[in-house]
């Protein structure tokens, strides 16, 4: 997880029990979907979203229910590629 966010809504959606929860799970057979929730979030945490990246990411979907409505919002442009402006 990152240390830093680049605003509110991601470090909430980052602290919010259902995602830490399953991050922190250890099963063999969630460590793939735990790295995928991991590399998701890191690629809504930069200063400007990869598009590419996040529809390579998510083309086989997005194992965390928290973090769906945010991915489909960038995918379908409801939301800008920088974080930043989404509090506007």
């Amino acid at each position: 997880m990152p240390s830093e966010f680049k605003n509110k809504y991601i470090e909430s959606l980052c602290s919010c029990t259902e995602l830490t929860s399953e991050i922190n799970k250890y099963e063999t057979n969630k460590i793939n979907l735990r790295n995928k929730c991991i590399d998701i979030i890191e690629l809504i945490n930069q200063d400007q979203i990869n598009k590419s990246k996040m529809d390579i990411l998510t083309f086989s979907g997005v194992p965390e229910a928290s973090l769906r409505p945010i991915v489909w919002r960038i995918l379908m442009d409801s939301l800008s590629l920088n974080p930043s402006e989404w509090e506007q």
